[in-house]
């Protein structure tokens, strides 16, 4: 066979080059030129010759073959049961019935035994009938998810070894009459191992005895379940001790993928409702210009997996409503910003743009959605909150005071001291809570504004009899500054401790939030205030009733 192989190399490689002699010597007419075809006549013969040669080694094979084939079949008879069928011996109907009779205490083990003798089975292990066997494989492919996806490898033995590629190689563009790079897949094995499985079900002897009851069916469903679950987890979490090793085991389980930079990865997902009649052709243009939005990963829809050429009724009705339903279908989106940073407000303000050209009614809705939602609604309480707050706050010491300049100042004293307090965590770095804001515009400005008041109620008596605007400010100091500083103080160690406690974030940041606003409120009545009552003082004793006569 080999000398064969050779002279038919040998012939197609004289024939290739009796035909470029051919090309190379025709004149411009199209005709060979006449020295050269005595040489092209040699050059074919040959290529005939060796075709010759190659056909008499082929009829001298095919006789030889014939004279070596065995004159008879050798003989398999069974002296006391005749010849043996080619037929495996659990997928016969005797077998199959045997098996059942004996489950079912109709039949005893020397029936299966001779019902297996009707056939031959190299690898042996007969347990259950074929029919059976596939009912049970079609339980386990139900309820283990692995098996749909994995190949099933079946072996005699406990160990084998597979050729496994570790890596895939890669493809390149090039250019026209570029050369193409080389790029090899390198390979190695791996060793899989058989594991032992065993379930026991109880049967009531009233289902064995109903020849009615489908136990077949039964027993091959429950094992599936109770079979295919252990497989689901071992596949997944097992150790590899007396059960497969999972994809989650830190030695020898799945490879762990490369971890992405901070700027690629996955921060959040966004979830797009459009109506469910937008066709096909949108959801694909619309997922294409969400792609193009910045820091957006990728765009996931049943019309993006499927495409424009594969039909959704390709699909099970329990997959498509996953995703899909009378009035709406589903988009997911996968964006590396962070949730209430600027950056995912403002590609959440362009997917939004985008999603409305599609679909008016469409919405954009997650976790940054929301919180840009509530980040806006908080801003506009925020102003509200602040405006009555400060409104109610000034009327109250208007009337109380019986003045319009130092409601002015007392408010603009604490609105102060909140400021400072919003600044600290600002400059810090600490995140707060989005309500914080409101909250400690409103407790603050409602707790502390006292102190200020106290201390503006000895000054104005102070003027009110006829005292220096220095002597007045200095007895005020002295007479609340205790005061203040007890209460100030009382404040802060109440909420402080709080906020040093609580293991809810929200509770411990708007009580050290609380706790720090009332130092910042204390520090401001007892340092500033005095110095803006003197330096306001002709203003003040113009705007309050009563201060001009006696001042």
């Amino acid at each position: 066979m080999s000398k064969i192989l050779e002279l038919r190399t040998k012939r197609n490689t004289l024939w290739e080059q009796t035909k470029a002699f051919l090309e190379k010597n025709r004149g411009d007419n199209g005709l060979v030129k006449a020295e050269a075809v005595e040489q092209y006549n040699k050059m074919a013969q040959e290529v005939k010759d060796l075709g010759a040669e190659i056909e008499r080694l082929e009829q001298q094979a095919q006789i030889e073959a014939q004279l070596s084939a065995p004159t008879s079949n050798p003989v398999h008879a069974d002296p006391k049961n005749g010849s043996k069928k080619d037929v495996k011996p659990t997928a016969t109907a005797e077998y199959a019935e045997n098996f059942w009779n004996m489950i079912r205490n109709r039949g005893h083990y020397g029936e299966v035994r001779n019902a297996l003798s009707v056939g031959e089975d190299t690898e042996g292990g007969f347990t259950v009938p074929d029919e059976f066997e596939k009912k049970l494989v079609e339980a386990l492919e139900e309820n283990n998810i692995f098996r749909g996806m994995a190949t099933v490898i079946r072996t005699s033995s406990g160990t084998r070894k597979i050729p496994i590629a570790e890596d895939t190689g890669e493809a390149s563009w090039i250019d026209e009459g570029e050369e193409i790079p080389e790029s090899d897949a390198t390979f190695g094995q791996t060793m899989l191992s058989a594991y032992k499985l065993g379930t026991m079900i109880k049967i009531s002897n009233e289902l064995l005895n109903d020849s009615a009851f489908d136990l077949a069916t039964y027993i091959a469903r429950r094992f599936g379940v109770r079979m295919g679950n252990a497989e689901e987890r071992a596949f997944i979490t097992g150790d590899g001790v007396g059960k497969p090793l999972g994809l989650l085991a830190e030695t020898g389980g799945a490879k762990v993928g490369v971890k992405a930079a901070k700027q690629d990865a996955v921060s959040t997902n966004h979830l797009v409702l459009i109506d469910a009649d937008v066709s096909q052709k949108n959801v694909i243009a619309m997922t294409r210009e969400f792609k193009q939005v910045d820091g957006v990963q990728d765009v996931l829809s049943l019309d993006s997996l499927l495409g424009s050429n594969i039909p959704e009724t390709i699909l099970p009705d329990e997959g498509i409503s996953l995703l899909k339903s009378n009035r709406y279908q589903m988009m997911l989106i996968s964006s590396s910003y962070v949730i209430s940073s600027d950056a995912v407000n403002q590609q959440i303000d362009e997917l939004n743009a985008t999603l409305k050209k599609y679909d008016e009614g469409g919405m954009l809705i997650g976790e940054a959605p929301c919180t840009k939602d509530l980040i806006n609604c908080t801003d506009r309480d925020f102003k509200v909150v602040s405006v009555i707050s400060i409104a109610a706050i000034f009327v109250i010491i208007a009337l109380v005071l019986k003045s319009f300049s130092l409601p002015i100042l007392l408010v603009a004293m604490i609105e102060l001291a909140i400021v400072l307090n919003l600044c600290i965590p600002y400059f810090a770095g600490t995140t707060l809570p989005f309500v914080g804001p409101i909250l400690i515009s409103t407790i603050q400005l409602g707790a502390t504004v006292d102190y200020a008041i106290l201390m503006t109620t000895r000054y104005k008596q102070g003027r009110m009899a006829g005292k220096e605007k220095k002597v007045a400010v200095g007895e005020a100091v002295a007479a609340s500054a205790q005061s203040i500083l007890v209460s100030g103080i009382s404040f802060f160690a109440s909420t402080f401790g709080v906020g040093l406690y609580s293991n809810v974030d929200i509770i411990s940041s708007m009580c050290s939030l609380i706790a720090r606003g009332a130092l910042c409120s204390v520090a401001v009545v007892l340092f500033l205030l005095p110095a803006m009552l003197l330096l306001c003082d002709g203003f003040i004793v113009r705007t309050t009733v009563g201060m001009k006569k006696k001042a």
